[in-house]
């Protein structure tokens, strides 16, 4: 069970990161076929389009990883205030 938690958020963030990939890429060609004698619209509202289109849903998606993996944490019994202390404080035999 706790590793398939930890392959969702890795696969969220690989996914997150992927979108962000394909929006440059289709920003790309966008770029390369976008002619201003047959399109109307500026090129800016492609823009808009492919962000809305890739970069949104890559926020989401990030920002579920994170929950995902912060609640993954929370379950474990990680406590960030006293992690550095037990690092440091570490009882050696």
């Amino acid at each position: 069970m706790k590793m398939n938690q930890t392959k969702i958020y890795k696969a969220l963030y690989i996914a997150s990161v992927l979108l962000i990939i394909l929006f440059f890429a289709c920003l790309g060609m966008d770029y390369f076929n976008y002619d201003t004698s047959s399109n109307s619209a500026p090129f800016y509202a492609f823009i808009l389009e492919r962000g809305l289109e890739f970069i949104l849903p890559s926020i989401l998606v990030f920002i579920l990883g994170v929950f995902l993996r912060k609640k993954r944490r929370n379950n474990l019994g990680f406590d960030k205030k006293y992690f550095f202390s037990s690092i440091l404080f570490k009882k050696r035999n």
